[in-house]
């Protein structure tokens, strides 16, 4: 009766030692999958945060643009009423 239930034992530890095994190969295989796996994810968040950072300076970008126009457009209506101005004194003027 012990013998036969040391050779349980004896064929349960064996039984466990060979899923260890089997265990140990699919994680190592796994391991080598993850490997190129992980390389793309942090490829990926290094791209993530470059576009972050180039959407901000677009944004950046359209603001100057933006308060560049609206300065070119107000330089344009003051040239415009200097000018009014000029051709209302050479009205004058002329008309002397």
């Amino acid at each position: 009766m012990l013998d036969e239930k040391l050779q349980q034992l004896e064929t349960r530890v064996s039984d466990l030692l060979e899923d260890l095994r089997r265990l140990r190969e699919e994680n190592a295989a796994l391991q080598e999958e993850i490997g190129p796996l992980r390389k793309k994810a942090e490829e990926y968040e290094a791209l993530s945060q470059e576009n972050a950072r180039l959407h901000e300076r677009v944004s950046q970008f359209e603001a100057e643009i933006a308060a560049s126009a609206a300065k070119e457009s107000e330089v344009r209506e003051r040239l415009r009423s200097i000018i009014e101005k000029i051709d209302a004194l050479e009205q004058t003027s002329g008309g002397e």
